[in-house]
Formats: C-alpha cells, sequence, structure tokens
C-alpha cells in the first residue's frame, strides 16, 4: 500500500516549487497549541522552522544566489575576455605594422615604391650599359665609374633590402623608402 502522508507531501512541495506557507504545515498546532504531534515534529526540534523560508529556489534561498553568483562571474568572464580580445587585436595590428615579415604587403609598396624601385632591384650590365653606345660603355669600365656606380647602387640595394626587412613602424619605413628613392634619383641623375 502507498503511504500518504500530507506533511511529508507538503513539505516536498514547499522546497521544489510551491511557496512558503505557514498555514500547510502538518501536523498544525491544534487548540492550544496541545497537539502532540505538533511538539513532536516541530515544536521541540526547531519551533521557528515554518517561520523561516527555507526553498533552495526562494529569492533569497542558496541555490538562487548561486545562479545570481554564476551569472555575475559568466558577465566578468565575458568582460575579461573583451578585454583580452581587444588587449590581443592591438597588439596582433601593432606587430603587422611593425613587422618586416610583412612589409612585402605594404599597399604603398605595392603600389609606388615597388616599380620605382624596380631597376634598383633587378640591375645588371646590361640594364646599366645596354643604352649606352660600346664606345662610352668601354670608356666607363676602363676608367672605372662602372664599377663606382655598381658599388653605390649595392649599396643603395643592401640599404633597402634592410629597411624592409627590419622590424621598425610603418611611418619611419615609409620615410627610409623616400629618402632611399631620393638618393637613388639622385645617383641616376648623375649616371
Amino acid at each position: 500500500e502507498e503511504v500518504y502522508d500530507k506533511a511529508i507531501v507538503h513539505q516536498e512541495q514547499r522546497m521544489v516549487f510551491l511557496q512558503w506557507n505557514q498555514s500547510e504545515f502538518d501536523p498544525k498546532a491544534g487548540f492550544l497549541d496541545l497537539n502532540p504531534y505538533y511538539w513532536l515534529v516541530w515544536g521541540l526540534v526547531d519551533p521557528n522552522y515554518h517561520k523561516t523560508d527555507l526553498r533552495p529556489l526562494s529569492a533569497t534561498g542558496p541555490q538562487t544566489q548561486r545562479l545570481a553568483l554564476v551569472a555575475a562571474q559568466n558577465s566578468t568572464d565575458n568582460k575579461y575576455k573583451l578585454h583580452s580580445d581587444t588587449v590581443r587585436n592591438t597588439a596582433l595590428s601593432q606587430i603587422a605594422e611593425n613587422s618586416g615579415l610583412l612589409s612585402d604587403a605594404d599597399p604603398l609598396w605595392l603600389l609606388y615604391y615597388h616599380q620605382q624601385f624596380a631597376p634598383l632591384l633587378n640591375y645588371s650590365a646590361a640594364t646599366i650599359l645596354g643604352p649606352l653606345g660600346t664606345q662610352v660603355s668601354a670608356k666607363l669600365v676602363s676608367e672605372g665609374l662602372y664599377s663606382w656606380y655598381t658599388n653605390q647602387l649595392r649599396m643603395l640595394k643592401e640599404r633597402l633590402q634592410g629597411a624592409r626587412t627590419t622590424h621598425m613602424d610603418r611611418g619611419s619605413r615609409i620615410l627610409a623608402y623616400y629618402r632611399l628613392l631620393k638618393e637613388y634619383q639622385d645617383l641616376t641623375d648623375v649616371w
């Protein structure tokens, strides 16, 4: 047979989903608080038990407090995550701006300086002496002007490679390109 005890049923309902209701505590105190079952269950053990809301899911219950604490920690974690992502993205953008490894992808290099420095990066004897006549070329080589010019081109090329591979901010790299291009143009004007 199934045992049905109203006190146990009411206690289970109070602890889980129903509101804490002082009138549903069984057994009741009775006439002049003389009910011995009441004193055995509620009166002697904890007389204030029915006055205190002990539901875990009540507004002040332990489970509600735990859930509120978890929600607060989640919001704090999300703020930390957002802050760390912001710091990470800032660091990555600064690395991309300063890294010499990514200087080939610089838009200003791709659109302008790469074309301007192409003769310097790919010079050879044919490109230097080819437009000149054979007598002029022979005279430049015999007097040492050709070796001086190729030496100057080699030094400019090394400085350009250094500016492209060194870790520096983008503005300094662009200023270095500008200075080197000015020197290269002055050198080609002399040649």
